[in-house]
Parts: C-alpha cells; structure tokens; sequence
C-alpha cells in the first residue's frame, strides 16, 4: 500500500511536470515548475495552539498515556547517551518534572523543497494532526484526530519500508523558559534544545 500511494504521488507531479511543459517556459519572475525532488521542510506555527495543557490532561486527552515517562527517558538518555536500556530505566525512574503544563501544537504543516532549492511557503503539501476532542461554537462535539505516520528510526531509505515504524502521533509539545530552566535544576541535567516540537509517538495496533 504505502509502495503505491509512493508510486501514485511521483505519476501526479509528473503529470503536473508535463502539463507546465506543454502550456511552455514560464517568465523568469514565476516559480519554478514542479519536478521530482521530495524533500521536505517542516513548518510550525510561532505560536502554540494552546499554551498551558495540564500534564493529566496530556495523558487522558491526549492518549500519551506514558509521556512523563518517555520524557523523563528522553532527557536522560540525551544526557547519558552509553547508558543501557536497564540503567536508563531506572535513572529516568527518579526523574520528577517540576512542572505541571506544557504548550501544544495541533498541526505540524509540511512544505516542498525542489531541487533548485525554491519553498512554496504558502502551498502546504501534507500535515499531521493531533487534536484531542473540542466542541465547536454550537457546543457539539468535535471527535478528536490524530494522525497515523511513517516514522524513520534512523536507517530508513529514501524509497520502500524498512527502517520505519507505523505511529499515531499524540502530542507535539514544547517547553516554556521557566520550565526549562527548573527542569534543569531540578533534575541536574542539560535540557535538550531540541525539545521544541518534540514528537510523542504511540506505535499503532
């Protein structure tokens, strides 16, 4: 399936290729026609979608049912990156986060990079979504969404499967200064920079 849907994306931005080709050369000041790169840039807003999420809330409205945990694991293993699997477990295991919110996002946007370089900022060509449920202005309920991705965990390829899991995205989270800093001094380790827009991913059934 995911061979396919591969397949099917590359004949759509031939035919798209083909069609600029056929209706001739573009002036200098236009954008350069699609071609066959697929590389992307991932997009975030300035601005959190919600700035305080109760941690509780993270984990029962969210469904990031062991986000304290991997957390905890993340920062020490960024930390202590020799430690074993037992060592890592049981140091992240006295972890205590001294904080009780952090900042979401909803939507992570993708944009296309071709090969000479040139974003479409304002062409959004795929998104992942993790919204816990709402209601809208009539007070209904909206269902929540969170989307099923692809996640390379360090040797996939370019093209087919291997070296990749599938995961449901939860949570897409930062931390704020203060949190950051207590975190810090409480826990006596460097928080990780990379942080922002961390991504708390629950494999798929």
């Amino acid at each position: 399936m995911t061979l396919w849907l591969e397949r099917h994306e590359k004949m759509l931005w031939h035919d798209n290729f083909v069609q600029w080709r056929l209706a001739g050369d573009s002036p200098p000041q236009d954008r350069p026609p699609p071609d066959m790169d697929f590389c992307r840039t991932i997009k975030m807003t300035k601005h959190p979608t919600v700035k305080h999420v109760p941690l509780d809330h993270i984990i029962h409205d969210y469904g990031a049912t062991f986000f304290t945990k991997a957390l905890a694991r993340y920062v020490i293993h960024t930390n202590q990156p020799d430690l074993s699997a037992a060592q890592l477990k049981r140091e992240a295991a006295h972890v205590i986060l001294p904080f009780q919110t952090v900042a979401t996002f909803h939507r992570v946007k993708f944009y296309a990079i071709n090969a000479h370089g040139y974003r479409e900022a304002t062409a959004t060509v795929d998104s992942v979504h993790c919204q816990p449920p709402r209601k809208d202005n009539r007070g209904h309920v909206v269902p929540a969404c969170f989307d099923t991705v692809l996640v390379n965990e360090g040797d996939g390829g370019t093209t087919g499967v291997n070296g990749y899991r599938v995961a449901q995205v939860r949570v897409v989270f930062t931390l704020t200064s203060l949190a950051a800093t207590a975190f810090s001094h409480t826990c006596k380790v460097t928080y990780p920079p990379g942080l922002r827009g961390m991504v708390h991913a629950i494999r798929a059934t």
